[in-house]
């Protein structure tokens, strides 16, 4: 059986009805406190790259700024996690 929606993946994990392969991003508060394990450690997928479009840094405004440390520091647990294992 197959998904095509990441969230119902996730919860079809969680309730123990299948595995799942899934962005860390997706499951880091579910790795946590284990209610998720990861199956294969030493297997990591090709990362893919994330990223934010804006016109230009030269009429940014302030809140762009914002957003984007905001998504910064989202990102952060994710790497740590990732770089982890």
């Amino acid at each position: 059986m197959g998904v095509d929606e990441s969230e119902a993946a996730r919860r079809i994990a969680l309730t123990g009805h299948g595995i799942v392969r899934l962005s860390a991003i997706q499951v880091i508060d579910d790795i946590r406190p284990g209610s998720l394990v990861r199956l294969l450690p030493a297997y990591r997928s090709a990362p893919i790259p994330l990223h934010l479009v804006y016109p230009s840094r030269r009429y940014l405004a302030s809140r762009i700024s914002v957003v984007m440390d905001f998504l910064a520091g989202q990102m952060e647990p994710v790497r740590t996690m990732v770089e982890a294992g």
